[in-house]
């Protein structure tokens, strides 16, 4: 991981950024589809495939399963950068968060859907929850789904 902390840092140019967007963009379609994110995480930045897992949905912060420049951007110049990976208790709770996700993301579109969200509650043991309610102040954005940021805050299981 040292590699990508070395070579992509808070006073990275943005040419240089940009330039690494474009290799990984292979569709040229102005985002960083999954593999292609996982490739630039993987290859370029060092991150093994659990760790690529993990950023693959961070970085992703509005769960459509694709990447913009300007996410790529936010996440580079964020704290939150390596910590995940650097952080060993850190990287393991958002692991078992991404794996809780992933299992109830049955159509694996990167977002919880009201029946997704449902199983989810129900798997927890939260029978008596106004599940609408809660699905609402899940969705902080309003468009109907719960990406995996939202659903990350919802847990709480780390400060962010």
């Amino acid at each position: 991981m040292e590699a990508g902390e070395k070579y992509l840092t808070l006073s990275t140019p943005d040419v240089v950024i940009q330039s690494l967007f474009s290799k990984y963009d292979l569709n040229k379609n102005g985002f960083l589809e999954e593999e292609e994110l996982r490739s630039l995480l993987e290859q370029d930045l060092g991150m093994n495939t659990d760790q690529a897992d993990v950023f693959a949905l961070l970085i992703d912060k509005n769960g459509d399963h694709r990447v913009s420049y300007t996410e790529l951007v936010d996440w580079l110049h964020s704290d939150e950068r390596y910590r995940c990976i650097n952080d060993k208790s850190r990287f393991y709770l958002i692991s078992k968060a991404v794996e809780l996700f992933k299992q109830f993301d049955r159509n694996e579109n990167g977002s919880l859907d009201r029946k997704e969200f449902l199983r989810l509650v129900r798997s927890l043991g939260y029978q008596q929850v106004n599940n609408d309610k809660e699905f609402q102040t899940m969705d902080s954005d309003g468009n109907g789904v719960i990406s995996f940021w939202e659903f990350l805050r919802w847990l709480n299981w780390i400060p962010l």
